[in-house]
């Protein structure tokens, strides 16, 4: 009788020379495939499980904002699935939530219960803004570049959004412009004027407000500082000069021009940029999970390449 036993896998590489070869073009070939899918990165991804809600409500007080739109909001966001912490701010003008959930939580359905809690809420304040649920999303810094050269703020500005706007054509995934200031319209009014026509400074920021919507528009100094935004098709200092303050029986309209100034400005309180003593802005090129950073970088410097031929020699860009 002829003994059959089973053969084991070294066996049968040893017998079938062949079989090792066959082994080690595959393992060879998932190897090259394997490296042209890997990122290369300075950090590892860290995916963070976060989701927030941020308000804006224009003019009111931390304390406002905490009574009338924290304490609302907060019950409805609490006992959301997968919730681990909850932490609230509320400042001048605005308030955030910030929502940490339990590693493995379904982020996409996270979202949506977010979303569908917020809009369910209808006692926030009438002139608060739509609030806006956003999830955190990981990026990388890929490089850091530096706008310097003798110009005014808003011309260095202008470059500045050109570079990150061409930039993001050419497919880098997002660029954050730091060291420049908001722009604010300063409405400057003597206080005889208010006097004479018997108003006040809260009147004058009323009337403002009440003519535009949801533009920036900076705060009115005086007895009581008020904060103005407002959104205007036509965004001048002109329009918003002849905005009518008050108006008398006999038909004669005082405008915010007639008793006062309107000029184009930015915030005071925004800190600036500068290097070496010269005006300057700072982008930063950041990469999400699926970006390789070298293709990215070879991306911007190409770019700038191409660009530094076209900007006036005076601008200096420092990377």
């Amino acid at each position: 009788m002829r003994e059959i036993r089973s053969r084991s896998f070294l066996e049968l590489i040893v017998r079938h020379a062949n079989a090792a070869n066959l082994i080690m073009a595959v393992m060879v070939l998932f190897g090259a495939y394997g490296l042209a899918k890997l990122n290369t990165q300075f950090f590892p991804t860290v995916i963070t499980d976060r989701i927030s809600v941020s308000i804006v409500w224009p003019g009111a007080s931390a304390e406002d904002v905490a009574a009338n739109i924290l304490e609302v909001i907060e019950p409805e966001l609490r006992f959301i699935d997968g919730l681990d912490e909850i932490v609230s701010y509320g400042r001048e003008g605005a308030a955030s939530v910030q929502m940490e959930f339990i590693e493995g939580t379904n982020m996409q359905q996270a979202l949506s219960d977010v979303e569908q809690a917020v809009s369910g809420v209808t006692t926030l304040p009438l002139d608060a803004e739509t609030p806006v649920v956003s999830a955190s999303t990981f990026t990388d810094g890929v490089a850091t570049i530096a706008l310097r050269g003798p110009f005014s703020e808003q011309a260095l500005k202008v470059f500045a959004r050109q570079i990150r706007d061409d930039l993001l054509a050419r497919g880098i995934d997002k660029v954050e412009l730091y060291g420049y200031r908001s722009p604010e319209y300063l409405v400057e009014i003597p206080e005889r004027e208010l006097r004479r026509l018997d108003l006040t400074i809260a009147d004058i920021a009323g009337r403002i407000a009440g003519n535009t919507i949801d533009l920036p528009a900076g705060n009115l100094d005086g007895a009581v500082e008020r904060q103005i935004r407002a959104l205007s098709e036509d965004r001048s200092p002109e329009a918003v000069g002849r905005i009518e303050v008050k108006s008398f029986a006999s038909g004669e309209k005082t405008r915010v021009e007639d008793i006062g100034t309107v000029v184009r400005d930015f915030d005071s309180s925004e800190n600036q940029g500068f290097s070496k003593g010269t005006r300057a802005i700072e982008l930063q090129i950041l990469r999400t999970e699926k970006t390789d950073t070298l293709k990215a970088a070879q991306i911007v410097d190409d770019y700038l390449a191409d660009v530094s031929r076209q900007l006036p020699q005076t601008l200096e860009i420092l990377k």
